[in-house]
């Protein structure tokens, strides 16, 4: 019986905190990748202008549950939800993303920067984007903070 309650109690505990983000399916489904592309490759290196409330709105979407979780090594507690936004990113036809660094840009709160690469027009596009923890917000999400021009095309 006592091992009864245990194995209950770990099943009951795994299935709360074990469950806190949804599969990416789910959000993948909802961005409109035909959008998502138009908006990031119109962005105009001259004068830092791009549709930002499209990025912005459709980048969201796969962002909506990455909710902060602060560690002794992770005092912003996104490092897990890059890593998974990564991933979501990846899962969209024809992006391609990985991680340029983590917390690395000493703002205030400090910002992760993701290299993306996707075909538009038949030509490969690359762009920085930027996310961070939300500032001044009730929220503890992880947001869309900006893009520019990837670092090989400066």
């Amino acid at each position: 019986m006592k091992l009864q309650n245990i194995l209950f109690l770990a099943l009951i505990t795994i299935m709360i905190y074990g469950c806190n983000k949804v599969e990416s399916d789910e959000f993948v489904s909802k961005v409109d990748v035909a959008a998502l592309k138009k908006a990031m490759y119109e962005y105009n290196a001259l004068t830092y202008q791009y549709d930002r409330e499209t990025v912005n709105k459709e980048i969201s979407k796969l962002m909506i549950d990455l909710k902060a979780n602060p560690t002794a090594t992770d005092k912003d507690g996104h490092l897990e939800n890059v890593k998974l936004l990564i991933k979501r990113i990846n899962e969209l036809d024809g992006f391609s993303a990985k991680l340029f660094c983590y917390a690395c840009i000493k703002t205030y709160p400090s910002k992760s920067d993701i290299s993306i690469e996707f075909k538009y027009n038949n030509k490969i596009i690359k762009r920085q984007m930027f996310v961070m923890p939300a500032m001044g917000k009730v929220d503890d999400l992880l947001h869309f903070a900006g893009i520019q021009m990837s670092y090989d095309e400066m």
